[in-house]
């Protein structure tokens, strides 16, 4: 049960990352008020990597930025490790 929980913040929070970083891009094209770099920086590390990585290919935006490459590609290690030890606590339960 705590598993699927877990499951369901990671991809909530990757898609939340996601979405974010394509409405940022949608603000700037129409030039309204724009999202806070901190807040795409940190929403990408802490859990988010692939989903703002995914929107920066996607919607080509913030793609000459280096943080933001920086930052994605380390959220998206971060991610991998997660999903990673997820996987691994999960083959454990069903061998239990």
């Amino acid at each position: 049960m705590t598993l699927k929980i877990i499951w369901l913040l990671f991809i909530a929070v990757n898609l939340s990352a996601f979405i974010s970083m394509l409405l940022d891009k949608y603000y700037a094209v129409k030039g309204k008020w724009r999202i806070s770099e901190f807040f795409l920086l940190s929403h990408g590390f802490l859990s988010g990597g692939i989903g703002l990585l995914m929107a920066m290919i996607v919607g080509r935006h913030k793609l000459s930025k280096i943080k933001f490459r920086v930052v994605a590609t380390l959220g998206t290690f971060v991610d991998l490790l997660i999903i990673s030890i997820l996987i691994f606590q999960d083959k454990i339960i069903s061998l239990i």
